[in-house]
């Protein structure tokens, strides 16, 4: 429905973005889906002096690369803090974010472009709209700053006939005087407007805040610099996509056309093929041992076998090729290095093992690509968790205040550099042991106290005991 929301909203009289963005996007999401592109995965080849068209096999390192960037990026371990906004936890749970935000993080990273949207619906509920790339309608931008958007979603609808019908639910969000408006458009397939449904308004009350946030990779977009639509995490790295593609294709085909084959010479075949004729004769009355001489020693459709021309008295041949095992195995360990560094997760993030890709599990050095990639790609999404949480506040009638997000650090720094510097913090003076807790364990001021008070009182009952061992036979 694509066409017909960009129609509708042309006639609205708003200009969008130039096509080149929207043919790329989807070009990105067939890397990522792992689909076959022609210039990357076709390629002919001449049999029989026929052109023959070969389709590539695929690793599928888009999915991988941004499946990785979603569960660094958002995950249960982010923390939302907000004075003066309680509700804020039961709607997140109510809205499934940490579970929506982490897939539309991870498919932004292939896409460049995701966004979420806050409104009140039907029923008077907040409500919290992950919107993918292609639903997305910048109207109005300066650089990479969107002012005002369309977003679209697709919805069913039961007819009065009983049948159901597609339609195209628009929200177009105009900025005016004292803030921002929503405008609500329920489209036909056809590009027609039908009536909303009860309880949706036509116009939604001035909000003095967005109720949309726009989220993309914090990298450049070299396709289009001046496009307030992102670029994908391996926009620039399409090439490296493309050489751990052949390595696979080249990979597979090495078991393909090294399995074991067995050449017959063709005399033999036709040797056996006269032997069954000439005891066709008397099949009818063949005893069982004529019989199993009548049957073929051997398939000759089997790929096992093939045939080829002989002298007399030449006997079968074993074909036992030796697989280039290893050698692929290090040509695709450096494609994929090369290709996670390009992407910004740096060199040795994935290894090559028997059971295929398997991502690299220790710590991470704060040095270290991956951790400065990953510090740089929080920016527009902690951005984006702020704005919400103001769009939230506003919706339920609540004022947002100090409204910080903790992205999970423990999964990008070294626990061992971290707990070092902390251990010399406290013996310094530098530091206390309730700050060094809630830094080591990531854990909150009450958990690291209570904690306190546990070691406080094991170390309480074990200088007890050793009192009463010493001195308890005493006096």
């Amino acid at each position: 429905m694509a066409g017909v929301v960009e129609a509708f909203l042309r006639r609205q009289g708003f200009a969008l973005p130039n096509d080149k963005m929207r043919k790329l996007q989807q070009l990105w999401m067939s890397w990522y889906r792992g689909e076959a592109i022609d210039k990357a995965h076709l390629y002919t080849v001449r049999y029989q002096d026929k052109p023959v068209v070969c389709e590539r096999r695929r690793l599928g390192m888009a999915k991988v690369v941004c499946e990785d960037f979603g569960s660094l990026l958002i995950n249960e371990h982010v923390q939302i803090n907000c004075d003066g906004f309680d509700e804020l936890p039961d709607i997140l749970s109510d809205n499934e974010f940490y579970t929506r935000m982490n897939r539309l993080a991870e498919i932004t990273m292939a896409t460049g472009t995701g966004a979420v949207v806050e409104f009140m619906d039907e029923t008077g509920t907040p409500t919290i709209d992950y919107i993918r790339a292609e639903m997305v309608y910048p109207l109005s931008w300066d650089g990479d700053r969107v002012d005002e958007c369309a977003f679209c979603s697709k919805k069913t609808v039961s007819r009065e006939d009983g049948t159901t019908e597609e339609i195209c639910y628009v929200q177009i969000h105009r900025k005016i005087a004292g803030g921002w408006q929503i405008e609500n458009h329920w489209l036909k397939s056809n590009g027609d407007e039908m009536p909303l449904p009860d309880g949706l308004a036509a116009l939604s009350p001035t909000s003095p805040v967005p109720l949309f946030q726009i989220v993309r990779p914090n990298t450049i977009n070299t396709a289009d610099i001046d496009s307030p639509l992102g670029a994908s995490v391996f926009a620039d790295a399409q090439e490296h996509l493309i050489d751990c593609d052949i390595i696979w294709d080249s990979y597979i085909n090495e078991y393909v056309l090294g399995k074991k084959r067995l050449l017959m010479p063709l005399e033999l075949t036709q040797l056996l093929v006269q032997h069954t004729a000439a005891n066709s004769a008397f099949a009818g009355d063949a005893t069982e041992q004529e019989k199993l001489l009548m049957q073929p020693v051997f398939d000759p459709s089997d790929t096992l076998i093939y045939t080829y021309s002989a002298k007399d008295g030449d006997k079968p041949i074993e074909l036992d090729m030796t697989l280039r095992v290893d050698e692929h195995d290090k040509g695709l360990q450096r494609a994929i290095d090369l290709l996670s560094k390009k992407c910004g997760l740096g060199m040795g993030r994935y290894q090559i093992d028997g059971g295929g890709v398997k991502t690299a599990t220790e710590g991470i050095s704060e040095k270290s690509d991956l951790y400065q990639s990953l510090k740089r790609h929080e920016k527009p999404f902690g951005d984006a968790i702020v704005g919400m949480v103001k769009a939230l506040a506003f919706l339920v009638g609540k004022t947002a205040e100090d409204i910080t997000v903790k992205f999970d650090d423990r999964i990008i720094e070294d626990a061992a550099a971290t707990l070092d510097r902390q251990i010399k913090m406290v013996t310094n003076g530098l530091q206390s042991k309730l700050r060094a807790l809630m830094a080591v364990h990531g854990i909150t001021e009450d958990e690291a106290q209570k904690r306190l008070e546990e070691i406080a009182a094991e170390e309480k009952v074990s200088a007890d005991a050793a009192e009463q061992a010493m001195f308890g036979g005493l006096g």
